[in-house]
């Protein structure tokens, strides 16, 4: 009972000491600030295109405070949950796939001094082949300017430690006031802390598909219709554009189930279900890139095992030769996200993993036979030549034995 009482009047001062520090400190005032973002491209092949969220959800949930007569659970409600939507208002292309945007968020207003600690989740359209960032934390400190509050400044880290203030951190006057710049800003010290990065991965591979046509009746010269049927993950949506290369007399027909006169990609509008039909003759390949990785595709033929053709098709990885789909009628798969192991090129070197995407291949071989009237096909008749002339030799030496009689 004593220690209830205790913590009660523990709370209660605590409460008191706000409401008359509200009496005589002027809140600071509500800031909007700007962090960057990022994305790291895993690929395999060129065309690639990074799906972003129209709208990206942060939610800032408060974990430490420090240099402050506030705590975590003392705090109010506006500043213990901070959330936002914000649109991707700035973006630029640079070095390897690396795409990159300025986000721009409100900061409440804060009653109190302090460095206050907050843990950053992102959610959004939930893009397939993307990992959202995680261990991302968001720090705002509160400086004192005689009696008024002021925004000191806002960063994002890679980790909580609320002691590490070294990067962004105003500087202070002896009597705990900031440093102010000739126009009014706050002055910040030198910092040996990296700022992080929201960084979301993004990995994507590609999908080819062959056709041959085989057999002593097998028209090279006919088209084959397919279709091939992506699927999301479950809880996942297509955002990038997926590209489709044919090459020889590849054409794609139908999108969806609608008739289309050409298709050089597929819209990445937020689908978890699309289906590509498309026509392919002997040697003709067509290739999808930019399948995100965790995507499920399913190849299958029209008329399959009809006019008397059988067919065959078959998957596998390009990289290992690993079959991938069993040699039906039916070929299926999802891209995948694997690993790699680069040998050390130093001596003292250390051999690296790094993440790379298979890139899948089907090929579908359809067979047409035909066994003459005759009974004699194209492989036995060399043989049954042989036979006639040995046969015929052997009438004209017996002719020839006659007339010397």
């Amino acid at each position: 009972m004593k220690k209830l009482l205790a913590i009660l009047l523990a709370m209660m001062l605590v409460m008191v000491s706000v409401a008359a520090m509200a009496a005589t400190v002027t809140p600071s005032k509500a800031v909007s600030f700007t962090f960057p973002k990022a994305y790291t491209v895993i690929s395999y092949g060129a065309n690639i295109s990074i799906p972003k969220d129209a709208q990206l959800k942060f939610t800032a949930t408060l974990t430490n405070i420090t240099n402050s007569i506030l705590t975590p659970e003392t705090a109010p409600n506006d500043i213990k949950t901070i959330e936002f939507t914000a649109p991707i208002t700035e973006t630029s292309t640079t070095g390897d796939y690396t795409f990159e945007a300025a986000i721009k968020g409100n900061i409440p207003s804060y009653p109190a001094v302090g460095v206050y600690t907050y843990k950053l989740v992102e959610s959004g359209d939930n893009p397939a082949g993307v990992t959202y960032s995680a261990d991302t934390y968001m720090k705002v400190i509160i400086l004192a300017n005689g009696d008024k509050l002021q925004f000191g400044s806002v960063s994002i880290r890679e980790e909580a430690d609320p002691n590490n203030n070294q990067h962004d951190t105003p500087k202070v006057d002896e009597e705990g006031n900031p440093e102010l710049d000739e126009d009014g800003n706050p002055k910040y010290e030198k910092s040996t802390t990296k700022l992080a990065e929201i960084t979301n991965e993004y990995a994507a591979g590609s999908l080819l598909i062959k056709k041959v046509v085989d057999g002593n009746i097998g028209d090279k010269q006919l088209p084959f219709e397919m279709t091939v049927t992506f699927k999301a993950k479950s809880g996942t949506v297509v955002n990038g554009a997926i590209t489709i290369t044919p090459t020889g007399d590849a054409k794609v027909t139908k999108v969806d189930g609608t008739a289309v006169t050409t298709a050089a990609t597929i819209d990445g509008n937020g689908w978890t279900n699309k289906s590509v039909t498309f026509e392919l003759k002997d040697s003709d390949t067509i290739k999808f890139e930019n399948v995100p990785a965790t995507v499920a595709y399913e190849v299958t033929e029209t008329k399959a095992g009809q006019d008397g053709y059988t067919t065959k098709i078959e998957g596998s990885d390009m990289e290992e030769a690993i079959d991938r789909a069993t040699a039906t009628s039916k070929g299926t798969g999802s891209i995948t996200v694997d690993t790699e192991t680069v040998p050390a090129t130093e001596p003292d070197g250390k051999p690296t993993t790094t993440k790379v995407v298979v890139a899948d291949t089907i090929t579908i071989t359809n067979t047409k036979d035909i066994i003459p009237d005759t009974g004699i096909t194209l492989e036995t008749l060399p043989y049954v030549l042989l036979m006639a002339l040995a046969m015929m030799g052997l009438v004209a030496l017996k002719l020839r034995k006659r007339e010397e009689y």
